[in-house]
């Protein structure tokens, strides 16, 4: 039980007294050579609604998701593409202005559902576009990557301030990562309507590089403009009396969040049609309503809601604690970084083929841990 409550204290999110140390220098930048395509279907959107809805009731709700990563590159631009395969969500306290979680939880999730997202991955790169595409001659990696996020606000407005907290103490969503190399990561905001449809509000992607070294993080988190597909079975056609028909099927298709000016490339349409044609649903399953319980914000310490620990720390910070004790609570927290994300073993190119383990938390493992 002692471990327990330590556990418990260390992740306390509050004011202390006196003047805090700095612990990061995060900065943004944006890079408008690369371009970043998020294929949707409305039918995933709407059945997650379905089931954390009705349990958030008009509070925010979080899910995240494992996705198949394109990255198309020539010697001055990049196409990345994200499509996701596995939704999950994971326990989570919710208000109508937060979310409070802990950043272990979601990897326990991420990891079950891995298995799942690696063989809709295959599914996706059987398709013959993805033949086509790499003899197109360029440099092109694909990953399996756990990339997503996806939360609900109560009105059509972008990231909050929560969302926007830089501090490695207590992250926003937006500044979750610890450790990262050249890193893709898309988040989008969602809103329910008054007919219970999930709108796509808002998508973000970012390149990370971040690195944190003896309680310092500091790197760079750099936007680059993003396209959201939202494909949906409502049609757009009915206005073809009076306006009439449209140039391209495909756009009566789908619903965009994005310069939608990007999607007239031959490429991006080559792959709109082909996601429409192929009939694939992104998994679900590890979406539960009993993952979500209401809060009361009142009752939490202004707006640090959510909350995102990066090690589960065991120690206490009570000058009671032994030496044998501290070296116990390390070699717990090093067992916690291989259980969540493992080694990395460069080996699975060839066991996966085309797809390979993101690099996420893999860059600079070995320090990571040597800091613990």
């Amino acid at each position: 039980m002692k471990n327990k409550k330590n556990k418990n204290k260390s992740q306390t999110i509050g004011f202390k007294s006196g003047f805090a140390k700095k612990n990061h220098d995060i900065k943004d930048k944006s890079d408008t050579s690369k371009l970043s395509l998020v294929l949707l279907k409305q039918t995933d959107l709407d059945k997650i609604s379905a089931i954390c809805q009705p349990v958030a009731d008009a509070s925010e709700f979080q899910v995240h998701y494992r996705a198949l990563v394109l990255r198309i590159k020539n010697d001055s631009n990049e196409f990345i593409l994200t499509v996701p395969t596995a939704f999950y969500n994971f326990k989570q306290e919710v208000s109508t202005a937060s979310v409070d979680y802990h950043l272990s939880d979601i990897d326990d999730v991420a990891n079950l559902v891995k298995a799942i997202s690696l063989e809709n991955c295959k599914k996706i790169l059987a398709l013959p576009i993805f033949t086509a595409i790499k003899s197109l001659g360029f440099d092109i990696q694909t990953y399996e990557s756990n990339c997503g996020s996806m939360h609900r606000h109560p009105g059509r407005f972008g990231f909050s301030t929560i969302d926007l907290n830089k501090d490695p103490s207590a992250p926003g969503v937006v500044y979750r990562n610890r450790v990262a190399t050249d890193y893709v990561q898309s988040d989008s905001i969602i809103y329910l309507s008054s007919n219970n449809k999930t709108e796509l509000f808002l998508t973000e992607t970012k390149i990370v590089d971040i690195q944190t070294d003896n309680g310092f993080t500091k790197g760079t988190y750099t936007e680059i403009p993003t396209v959201t597909a939202v494909a949906t079975t409502s049609s757009l056609k009915i206005f073809d009396e009076l306006l009439g028909a449209m140039t391209s099927d495909i756009d009566a298709r789908y619903m965009f969040v994005g310069n939608v000016a990007y999607t007239k490339h031959m490429l991006i349409q080559e792959l709109l049609k082909a996601y429409l044609e192929f009939e694939f649903n992104a998994d679900i399953s590890h979406i539960k309503a009993e993952n979500i319980t209401q809060g009361n914000f009142y009752t939490k310490t202004l707006a640090y809601n959510r909350t995102y620990p990066y090690l589960l720390s065991e120690t206490s910070d009570s000058d009671s604690d032994s030496d044998s004790d501290s070296k116990t609570s390390k070699k717990k927290n090093s067992n916690y970084y291989e259980r969540v994300w493992g080694w990395y073993d460069e080996n699975i190119m060839a066991e996966m083929e085309d797809i390979i383990d993101d690099p996420f938390y893999y860059n600079e493992h070995q320090a990571m841990l040597a800091e613990l």
